[in-house]
């Protein structure tokens, strides 16, 4: 003989109470909507609203003394009392599951009296769900597609991922963020400047310390850092960014300079400068040396005919371009919904299109979010991928419902 027993919020009934039957109607209550116009027959029908759906269980229970009985109904009460709906499944329905929680109608006190009676779970969410959901990928570029299949007899509106999953090309700055020393890097005074270069913690644009360059002439002779790069390849387009500050607007000039083989010197990238004063600037550019056995120097320079100080961090310079999203957007059946922005490696949108929001890094991403949460219908469906630049992995988990 097989015994029916369900699971209420990940626990089994099996050993706590005896299922004697099961009551699940074939759909929730449903609501005609009509409206009835004077001195027109019948009503205007706007079709049905579903309502909840209840589920009774009939159970008996057994205790070995009263005070077993006793303890027995305090552990039934912990287990099915809850504030939330949690899952709820049936031996008899494998594969099927649903949101309740016990309602008003259920006497606990009462069950333990007579030794069996009913117990009445309320789904307010009236569909049954996919125990199982399935999860879809893909590593999509510029018109590629996710194709994904909805089980079920309703339209879905899952949570769906937009990774970066790229690795970031190897940063060739040997000293980037200045975190235990000042190592990889050389100052030098070039004509009669004077001044310093030191490890600073009290100022920083991440990590626990920067580079301080410090001008002591007032004059418009320079002081400046820099560190070096060999090895490289020629012709190759070397992405660069840093993080700078100054006491003063364009404090710091920023270039490189290739030497190569045969001493010769030319600057091989655009001139930067750290722009405001007083705030932390980035700034970016790209470095493209001429001759693979040549020596490549990134200039700090600390140019303005004045004495004050500039800090520099979180220096990169990738060894290739890196992966970056650029304006994603997913469709479906003529609906897009897109994100103005970028994604970097190791970070994501995550689209809850149950919830309407949007997320990025931890921070609210939907004021960067045009079009429309849409929902995906029953069935074998394409949702499409476009973007202006990169590669990104979408990801998103389906669960089927139904009446």
């Amino acid at each position: 003989m097989t015994f029916k027993f369900f699971t209420f919020n990940g626990i089994s009934s099996l050993g706590k109470v005896i299922v004697t039957s099961i009551s699940r109607s074939l759909a929730p209550e449903i609501g005609d909507i009509m409206v009835q116009i004077p001195g027109v027959p019948g009503a205007k029908d706007f079709g049905h609203k579903i309502g909840v759906r209840y589920i009774g269980i009939d159970i008996g229970i057994i205790g070995r003394s009263q005070e077993d009985l006793e303890q027995r109904k305090r552990e039934l009460a912990a287990w099915l009392v809850t504030k939330e709906p949690k899952v709820l499944t049936f031996s008899d329905e494998p594969g099927i599951e649903y949101r309740a929680r016990i309602t008003g109608q259920t006497d606990i006190d009462r069950l333990f009296r007579v030794g069996s009676g009913r117990l009445t779970f309320l789904c307010a969410d009236p569909f049954r769900y996919e125990s199982q959901p399935k999860t879809f990928a893909a590593d999509l570029s510029n018109g590629g597609s996710l194709a994904v299949t909805n089980p079920g007899s309703f339209p879905v509106r899952p949570v769906i991922h937009i990774k970066n999953t790229a690795p970031l090309p190897a940063n060739l700055c040997p000293n980037p963020g200045f975190e235990t020393d000042t190592s990889g890097w050389t100052y030098q005074n070039t004509g009669n400047s004077s001044g310093a270069f030191g490890r600073d913690t009290n100022r920083k644009h991440s990590g626990v310390a920067s580079g301080r360059l410090t001008k002591l002439n007032t004059t418009a002779d320079i002081p400046r850092v820099y560190f070096t790069l060999t090895g490289y390849t020629a012709g190759k387009a070397y992405p660069f960014e840093a993080y700078v500050f100054s006491d003063v607007a364009d404090g710091l000039t920023i270039y490189a300079e290739e030497e190569t083989s045969d001493f010769q010197y030319s600057q091989v990238s655009e001139t930067m400068t750290s722009g405001p004063a007083g705030s932390w600037n980035r700034i970016t550019g790209t470095i493209t040396p001429t001759d693979s056995d040549g020596t490549v120097y990134v200039f700090f320079e600390a140019r303005n005919v004045a004495a004050y100080e500039s800090w520099i961090d979180d220096v990169s310079l990738l060894d290739g371009a890196a992966n970056v999203i650029r304006n994603p957007a997913l469709s479906l059946n003529g609906e897009t919904i897109q994100y103005i922005g970028e994604i970097l490696p190791g970070n994501g949108l995550i689209l809850d299109f149950e919830n309407w929001t949007a997320e990025i890094g931890g921070t609210n991403a939907l004021p960067q979010i045009n079009g429309d949460f849409f929902e995906i219908p029953p069935g074998l469906q394409s949702i499409g991928f476009a973007a202006d630049a990169g590669q990104a992995r979408i990801e998103t988990t389906i669960q089927g419902r139904w009446l």
